[in-house]
């Protein structure tokens, strides 16, 4: 029953974005387990594939939050010979894994990943990150936020979430003052528009919030 529930947990995550619900099977239903906690290895050796399993990955980076747990995969998927394939950064919740078949399975159908793709892609081009609720609070945690030009606004300590577990809000603390008079703030700042800069580790807010 442990692993059926926590099976369930992984796929419900699909309505995070919008997705369909998995076409599962029942007598399939008992062979997955949550993708989440995984031997490492796992991810680069299983096998990839989407919900209705019309399309096959492969992994080219793994996000790891700070207890060194895998959190997020970027996956590079190939859906058909006559499809260009594209790359999908997606929190590590949004699979399920069965063991028998050593097969990874996400939690999404092709066409609404690919979607996903191009707006990630067009997110990058204009702010330079990726959206933050496509790599997950673990690989956020201690993370710099700054401004839209770059000025320094606390370290991230925690995220406020909504009824469907995307992230509405970040919360930092930073110290201001001098060496004698040092004060510690706490601050709440909007998660809309605010993106994941992997290369510098910060999250970039936007100009408007």
């Amino acid at each position: 029953m442990q692993r059926i529930w926590q099976a369930g947990t992984a796929i419900a995550a699909a309505t995070l974005f919008g997705a369909s619900a998995p076409s599962i099977l029942p007598h399939h239903e008992a062979a997955l387990e949550a993708a989440r906690g995984l031997d490492g290895n796992t991810y680069f050796e299983a096998r990839i594939t989407e919900v209705d399993g019309r399309a096959v990955g492969s992994v080219e980076r793994v996000h790891l939050n700070q207890e060194g747990q895998v959190e997020a995969l970027e996956i590079r998927w190939r859906a058909g010979w006559t499809a260009d394939p594209f790359v999908l950064t997606q929190s590590v919740d949004r699979f399920s894994y069965d063991r028998d078949a050593d097969t990874l399975i996400s939690d999404a159908r092709a066409e609404v990943m690919r979607d996903w793709a191009m707006e990630d892609a067009r997110a990058v081009a204009q702010t330079g990150g990726l959206p933050v609720n496509r790599v997950g609070e673990g690989v956020l945690a201690g993370a710099q936020l700054v401004s839209a030009d770059g000025s320094p606004l606390g370290r991230l300590v925690d995220v406020e979430t909504d009824e469907s577990g995307a992230i509405r809000a970040l919360v930092t603390v930073r110290r201001t003052g001098s060496w004698f008079n040092t004060r510690t703030e706490r601050h709440t700042w909007r998660a809309e528009q605010a993106r994941w800069v992997a290369s510098e580790r910060e999250i970039r807010l936007s100009a408007d919030i």
